[in-house]
């Protein structure tokens, strides 16, 4: 048995998450366990060229809150006029209940999940306003206001309430979003009443405060805690109480600073996002202390996923990352210096951005997959990665918006986790139409939204909601997904052990219509700089790549210590196939000769 087998077997996705009925509950957010981990099972492991079929979809309106499914029925928030939906499986509508205006200066539209249970919803406006609603009648049943009535109320929400609050023991665990220092960071208050249950204290001049982002609560060897990212610190309560367990600074406590990723607890690790970057840190077994093991980058607002001791996160495959104690002390994130482009020359390949795969414990880089613009999110179930880029091709076609509406939509990607990383096995773009995406101002921002994995289905919320089935009809045959090479696409190499045994040299390459027209290298745990690449001796033969090209590893930082740049003639012998690189090279300055990478389109 091999040791991802092994994991797969002693781990199981059901302990991680609470008890539920598999498949029939979605939520509260981001699955029954609030890490990305849905119950579905029985799901196809591959997908047709054309994606799985399109059962539905509806129109919502502008918003930017995930869906919840509960008993069979789909539950949604749009519009700025704040209307609740609620749906069959089958896309019927059931009701159309009005609770309060989600207008807001800019994002019109819900950004909170309905919280379902009992046979009411919570749901939740821009301006912190949170309506409990009977689902029979659509009648209020209660209704507060998060920043006012525990916050200080004063001055304005800017962005607004932009958190889906967890629940726990039929409590909501709430952040008034509020800057006061004097206020409590964080409040329970009862699902069925709206009263408060307690308030966390507010830190005695440590200067907490809130932010709008989504917290978390999950089961750690038998003991629940609450995990709440406040504008200063990452802080961790037992949801029971409201008593403080420990907290994690901010590298800078005076400034704060916005953590966009909702954090995400398994198998005793945590990954939490902290002064633009992602951390992961591992809990002591009482949960009242823990170890820094890593930090890297990260910029964007996607979550991550951690499955089978492996973390499946945004970032780029020229980030550097800091490990033990250092994890914490976190320096500037600084960007690599790219080389200069002379007048006329074919522009560099943008950096390798896209899905990583790394090493819970040492956040090692395992594999990687590029998507067009980074990823947008990622979750799983029955075993499965699912992802969406983050699509920026609206913004980037202004002049021509709906060019950059029905050319660059959506992408989603389905994939394996093997021994070696990740094997892609499907792979689809929403056929988004010009009134799917008139539907929704700044319709990239929808790309912010989470998928939900639930009922056989798969929703994906992007202009309309689109719902797609994930169970193969009985009989049908599993055919294994084979990527076409593309004619334009981004050759992505990994010289393995380049520099020593543990740091490698990145090289990506610009290909088109079978010939490499622009390259360029990095070597984050070498350098902070990028190298230029001369590959006008590289061939290339259908899937074959092979011939020498010239790299010139420039200084920067003391590396190396002469201050003198160093060249290097590297001979490659690469062979693509399934979308993935593997082969040999000579060249290195130490004795590397493995290569590894990924062919993604341009």
């Amino acid at each position: 048995m091999n040791k991802l087998a092994a994991m797969l077997s002693i781990v199981g996705l059901a302990a991680a998450a609470p008890a539920a009925t598999p498949g029939k509950v979605s939520g509260p957010y981001r699955g029954p366990a609030n890490n990305g981990i849905f119950l579905d099972s029985g799901l196809m492991q591959s997908w047709p060229p054309e994606g799985p079929k399109l059962l539905w979809k509806a129109k919502l309106g502008e918003g930017f809150a995930s869906v919840a499914v509960a008993d069979g029925t789909v539950y949604a928030l749009g519009g700025a006029s704040g209307t609740f939906y609620g749906f069959s499986l089958d896309g019927q509508e059931k009701f159309r209940y009005r609770y309060g205006s989600c207008s807001w200066a800019r994002f019109n539209g819900s950004r909170s999940t309905p919280l379902v249970r009992g046979g009411m919803a919570i749901v939740a406006a821009p301006s912190a306003y949170l309506y409990a609603i009977d689902l029979a009648t659509g009648a209020q049943k209660w209704k507060i206001n998060a920043w006012k009535d525990f916050g200080s109320g004063k001055g304005n929400l800017g962005w607004g309430f932009n958190c889906t609050p967890p629940v726990c023991d039929g409590k909501i665990i709430l952040n008034p979003i509020s800057r006061d220092d004097l206020t409590p960071p964080i409040v329970a208050v009862d699902f069925a009443t709206g009263k408060t249950v307690w308030q966390a204290d507010a830190g005695k001049g440590k200067r907490y405060s809130g932010n709008s982002m989504s917290a978390a609560v999950f089961t750690h060897n038998g003991r629940k805690i609450n995990v709440n990212p406040t504008w200063r610190y990452m802080l961790c309560l037992d949801p029971a109480t409201g008593e403080r367990l420990w907290e994690i600074p901010d590298v800078d406590t005076d400034k704060g600073c916005t953590k966009c990723m909702t954090p995400v607890y398994n198998e005793g690790y945590l990954v939490f996002d902290r002064a633009h970057a992602a951390v992961c840190i591992k809990l002591s077994g009482d949960g009242r202390s823990y170890t820094p093991l890593w930090s890297r980058p990260h910029d964007g607002f996607s979550h991550a996923v951690i499955l089978h001791k492996r973390v499946y996160l945004d970032g780029s495959l020229a980030d550097h990352v800091w490990k033990g104690p250092d994890a914490l002390a976190l320096p500037a994130v600084g960007r690599l210096t790219r080389p200069n482009v002379p007048r006329g020359a074919a522009p560099l390949p943008p950096l390798p951005r896209g899905l990583l795969c790394l090493d819970a414990e040492t956040g090692e880089l395992i594999d990687f997959v590029r998507m067009k613009d980074g990823l947008g999110h990622v979750v799983s179930a029955d075993g499965m990665i699912y992802a969406q880029d983050f699509c920026r091709g609206p913004e980037r076609l202004r002049a021509n918006w709906e060019e950059g509406v029905t050319k660059l939509g959506l992408n989603v990607y389905l994939l394996k986790p093997v021994e070696s990383g990740m094997e892609m096995t499907g792979h689809f773009r929403l056929p988004m139409g010009l009134d799917d995406a008139r539907q929704v101002r700044e319709l990239e921002y929808q790309a912010n939204i989470n998928p939900v994995i639930c009922e056989g289905r798969l929703f994906i919320r992007y202009g309309p909601l689109w719902v797609y089935g994930l169970r193969a009809p009985p009989g049908a045959p599993q055919r294994a997904y084979e990527p076409p090479l593309p004619a334009a696409a981004l050759w992505d190499l990994r010289l393995k052990g380049f520099f020593d045994a543990g740091r490698e040299l990145l090289v990506t390459l610009d290909v088109k219509d079978g010939a490499v027209i622009s390259a360029v290298a990095a070597a984050p745990e070498w350098n902070r700089t990028m190298h230029a690449v001369d590959a006008k001796g590289l061939k290339l033969n259908g899937g074959e790549l092979s011939g020498a090209m010239t790299v010139t590893l420039s200084a920067d930082g003391g590396v190396p210590a002469d201050g003198k740049p160093i060249t290097r003639r590297v001979e490659l012998q690469v062979r693509c196939r399934r979308g993935r690189l593997g082969g040999t090279y000579g060249g290195a300055l130490a004795g590397g000769r493995d290569v590894a990478g990924r062919v993604s389109p341009r």
